[in-house]
C-alpha cells in the first residue's frame, strides 16, 4: 500500500467521524477539545496522521469509534 493510500484512509475514516457528528471540521475540532483545526486539515492534506492523543480525545466524546479503529483502521470490536 502506498504512502499517499494510507494517508487518505487516515483521513477517510477522520471524516466519517466528522460526518456522522453533523459538524464542520472546526466545530468538531471544538467538540474534542482542539484549540484550532489546523491539525484536522494537515491530516485531510496527508502532512500528518492521527495522533494517540487526538484518537483519544475522539473516543472520549464519540465512544463508538475505539481508539484502535481511529489509528489503525482495525475494524472495530
Amino acid at each position: 500500500m502506498s504512502d499517499n493510500t494510507l494517508r487518505s484512509e487516515k483521513w477517510r475514516r477522520l471524516e466519517r467521524v466528522i460526518k456522522w457528528t453533523g459538524l464542520s471540521i472546526n466545530s468538531f475540532a471544538l467538540t474534542i477539545g482542539l484549540k484550532r483545526s489546523e491539525n484536522l486539515y494537515q491530516i485531510k492534506k496527508g502532512n500528518n496522521g492521527i495522533s494517540r492523543d487526538l484518537a483519544e480525545r475522539i473516543h472520549a466524546r464519540y465512544p463508538q469509534y475505539s481508539i484502535r479503529w481511529l489509528l489503525s483502521g482495525d475494524e472495530q470490536e
